[in-house]
């Protein structure tokens, strides 16, 4: 079983996504139906494919003889959002999601990672600018993992508002299959630049680079909710706000954490 012809010569790309990885290979194949694809990939005509997190990985590196790496979590915490949830979950609840991604249960995946348990809110992103760059220096426009982390709308290596694409766009879009690249999109010319005022913008930028540090902590760091409740609840103090619970307290608070 496998694929019974010659693997695309073709590597992963400075900070892609699985998901992007995958988009490339379903051009290279040339197939004309995106399950053709997944079949070939992860032995199943539906599963794997999902921007977020990718599963069946037991089946992808055995179908792809490793080229693309031999470990399944490795692969997950390298090129997929799994990165960014893995510091604050237990051990167990890392192992069970790494389980889980190899035998391709997403929704178990998900609930170990307390990840949401659909798309819905998480939409894929690109840079236009990282996106020109990529098409000059590699010949595609890819998807970067830094831009799919939960709270990321800002790219950090230029500073630029994030194109995004909403899943339920995706999911009515019949021109093109489930194998997107970033220039499908801006081809249509449907999807419009965002921008920021300035100080949201700020912003927004310090939480990129948060979410983006937080995703690159060592494979062994745990962040402890218990550790990090106290200096929380003392800032808070220091300021003289009561509660966050308190929708004006809690707006205030959102303003100042980062």
């Amino acid at each position: 079983d496998g694929f019974g012809f010659e693997l695309p010569s073709i590597d992963w790309l400075p900070d892609e996504s699985f998901y992007s990885l995958c988009s490339r290979l379903h051009r290279l194949f040339g197939h004309a139906q995106p399950a053709a694809t997944a079949r070939l990939l992860f032995g199943h005509s539906r599963r794997g494919s999902q921007p977020a997190f990718p599963t069946r990985l037991a089946q992808f590196i055995s179908r792809t003889r490793g080229a693309f790496g031999t470990s399944v979590e490795r692969i997950l915490r390298s090129h997929s959002i799994a990165a960014f949830y893995f510091p604050w979950r237990t051990l167990r609840s890392r192992t069970l999601a790494v389980q889980a991604c190899a035998s391709g249960n997403l929704r178990a995946l998900r609930a170990e990672l307390a990840a949401p348990q659909t798309d819905d809110k998480i939409p894929l992103r690109y840079c236009q600018q990282c996106a020109a760059n990529d098409r000059s220096s590699s010949g595609v426009a890819y998807w970067h993992l830094c831009h799919q982390f939960p709270g990321v709308w800002i790219c950090i290596h230029h500073n630029l508002a994030l194109t995004y694409i909403e899943p339920r766009y995706l999911q009515g879009l019949s021109v093109f299959n489930q194998w997107h690249l970033p220039l499908d999109f801006a081809r249509l010319g449907t999807i419009p630049l965002r921008s920021y005022a300035p100080q949201l913008s700020n912003r927004l930028e310090r939480q990129a680079h948060i979410a983006t540090r937080v995703a690159k902590l060592h494979d062994d760091f745990r962040i402890d909710y218990v550790e990090l409740r106290q200096p929380y609840m003392d800032a808070i103090a220091a300021k003289g706000w009561k509660s966050v619970e308190d929708s004006y307290e809690a707006r205030r608070f959102r303003q100042h954490w980062i």
